[in-house]
C-alpha cells in the first residue's frame, strides 16, 4: 500500500507543475546570436543546450556531463577549486553559475569584471524544476524553447505516475550510495535529492538518522537491508561496476547484493532537477518495481 501514497505526492507534483505563474517571471538578458556563455553547474547547462544555445557555450565546469558533447569543451574546474582567470580567459559575455558552486571571492571578481554575471538557484524538488526551466526561459528570451521542455517533463512526469498504478500494492526499499572510486563510498541521509526521487518513484527510502551523505559502514548497511542499491552510473564504474559493487562490505549481505540488486542511473539525470527528472523517476520504477515481477 506505500505505492499509493507516492503515487498521490506524485499526482500533486504533475498538479503544481500545470499551476505554474508565467507571469511573474521577467526577461533578464537578451543572448545574441554572437555571446559566449559560460556556465557553472550541469542542471544549467543541460536546459541552456536543450532550449538551442549550446553552440554559444564556450566553458563549464565538471559538473556539465550532458549533453556529452559539453565534455569536449574547456572545462573551469570543480566547485571550490574553480577559479575567476579560469572563468574570464574564455572571453564569455554572459556567465551562468548555480548557487554556492564558487567561492564568493570568485563571485565577487566576476562580478566586477563588468561580464554580465547571473547567479541562479539550483532545483532541488520537481516542482522547483519546472520553474527554473521557466526562469531560464525568460532569461534568455527562450520562453517557447522552455515551454516545450516543460510540456516534455510533464509527459515523463505522467508516464511515472501511469506506471506506478501497476504497482500501488506492493512495497520495495533502497538505499542510494555514493562513490569515488572504492575508498571514498558514502551512504545518502535525510535532506538529499535522494528523498524526493524515491518517493516518486514509490521506493521506500531506507531510514537513517543522519542528515546529508556520510560515509559507509558494512554494520549499518546489512542492518538497513534495502532490496536495492542505487548509484551514479559513474560511481559505479569508479569501483569496477557490478563486481565491484558486490566486493563493497556490507553490500553483499544485503538483499540487493545478494540478488544482485544494483541500479545506476546518470547522475545529473537522477540528482539534477533538470529536464530529464521524470526520465530518471520512470527509469527507478522500471528497474525496481517492473524488473521484480
Amino acid at each position: 500500500m506505500r505505492a499509493i501514497s507516492y503515487l498521490f505526492l506524485l499526482i500533486l507534483v504533475i498538479a503544481s507543475c500545470n499551476s505554474r505563474q508565467s507571469d511573474k517571471v521577467e526577461k533578464l538578458s537578451t543572448v545574441e546570436t554572437d555571446d559566449r556563455i559560460v556556465i557553472v553547474g550541469g542542471t544549467t547547462a543541460e536546459i541552456v543546450s536543450a532550449v538551442g544555445l549550446e553552440s554559444q557555450i564556450v566553458g563549464v565546469d565538471r559538473t556539465s556531463t550532458y549533453p556529452e558533447r559539453l565534455q569536449a569543451l574547456p572545462s573551469v574546474g570543480y566547485r571550490n577549486s574553480i577559479k575567476a582567470e579560469g572563468i574570464l580567459s574564455l572571453n564569455p559575455t554572459l556567465i551562468l553559475l548555480e548557487n554556492e558552486y564558487v567561492d564568493q571571492v570568485v563571485l565577487e571578481q566576476l562580478k566586477s569584471s563588468g561580464i554580465e554575471t547571473v547567479v541562479l538557484d539550483k532545483p532541488n524538488t520537481t516542482k522547483e524544476a519546472i520553474s527554473y526551466i521557466e526562469k531560464l526561459g525568460a532569461l534568455l528570451d527562450k520562453k517557447v524553447e522552455a515551454n516545450q521542455l516543460i510540456e516534455k517533463l510533464q509527459s515523463d512526469l505522467a508516464a511515472a505516475q501511469e506506471s506506478l498504478e501497476t504497482y500501488q500494492n506492493d512495497s520495495l526499499s533502497a538505499a542510494f550510495v555514493m562513490a569515488r572510486g572504492k575508498d571514498m563510498i558514502f551512504l545518502a541521509g535525510q535532506q538529499t535529492f535522494v528523498d524526493e526521487m524515491f518517493a516518486l518513484a514509490g521506493l521506500q527510502k531506507t531510514e537513517v538518522e543522519f542528515q546529508d551523505f556520510k560515509p559507509l559502514t558494512p554494520e549499518a548497511l546489512i542492518k538497513l537491508n534495502p532490496d536495492y542499491v542505487v548509484f551514479f552510473e559513474s560511481g559505479l564504474q569508479s569501483i569496477g561496476g557490478m563486481e565491484g559493487a558486490l566486493q563493497i562490505k556490507g553490500i553483499s549481505e544485503t538483499t540487493a547484493g545478494k540478488r544482485k540488486q544494483i541500479i545506476a542511473i546518470d547522475g545529473l539525470k537522477l540528482s539534477g532537477f533538470g529536464p530529464r527528472t521524470g526520465e530518471a523517476i520512470l527509469e527507478l520504477i522500471q528497474a525496481t518495481y517492473a524488473d521484480s515481477k
